[in-house]
């Protein structure tokens, strides 16, 4: 489900698989996070932008059920559509 979900042109179910491969919240996927590609690590990613930790900006490694690269191709899409933008 989750792969179906990142493969959707509709914007509030690519957030929702973005949410279940990273399990980041909603508003760390639909504004605040950033994901960083980590080398030699397919299956992880740096995460900043966590949303208990306002004013404060620690970077963390997360794991995830999809490859880094992917997750962050994702993310851009995401963000990139104007529909997310009220959000």
């Amino acid at each position: 489900v989750t792969g179906q979900l990142l493969e959707s042109t509709n914007p509030h179910e690519l957030a929702v698989g973005l949410i279940a491969a990273t399990g980041r919240r909603p508003h760390e996927i639909l504004a605040r996070g950033q994901f960083k590609a980590i080398e030699g690590e397919e299956y992880k990613l740096t995460f900043e932008g966590q949303g208990k930790k306002r004013g404060e900006k620690p970077a963390v490694t997360i794991s995830t059920l999809y490859p880094a690269s992917y997750l962050i191709k994702c993310l851009s899409k995401l963000r990139q559509d104007e529909s997310c933008k009220s959000l």
